[in-house]
């Protein structure tokens, strides 16, 4: 099922970039700041993906040619009939490291949400491919 769920939101990335049609190098910038200037926790580019984590648990997806951001969201998880989201936790954490997997290399940004009693931590893994147009 893990598996099928990172297949689904490539695809969608994917569709996205087609139909947006817009190309980019690694190390071109995208600006992801949001307009309410909420601070950015840490962020990671790809080839022509750019992902930006916010202090209120929120994330956003930018690509280049794309003026603005074209995602922002919360992080949710269905525990026990329960929803959890990532805006409801007080604490955010990232560590960003480089990854290889069978799809290429590109750089990792794991985010943890934290610190609400008696509920698990919301755990997020990003991966943007530096040679590849989509991200998992």
């Amino acid at each position: 099922m893990k598996q099928l769920c990172k297949w689904t939101v490539c695809a969608a990335l994917a569709a996205a970039l087609a139909v947006c049609g817009s190309t980019a190098f690694a190390g071109q910038h995208v600006p992801v700041a949001p307009n309410d200037k909420t601070p950015v926790l840490g962020s990671v580019q790809g080839k022509s993906l750019s992902v930006a984590v916010y202090s209120d648990g929120s994330y956003s997806i930018a690509s280049p040619g794309i003026l603005g951001i074209v995602v922002r969201s919360d992080v949710e998880a269905d525990v026990d009939s329960h929803v959890l989201r990532s805006s409801a936790y007080p604490q955010h954490h990232t560590v960003q490291s480089k990854f290889k997997d069978e799809f290429g290399s590109g750089t990792k940004l794991v985010v943890t949400h934290t610190g609400l009693s008696d509920t698990p931590d919301l755990v997020c893994t990003l991966r943007l491919y530096k040679d590849q147009s989509w991200a998992i």
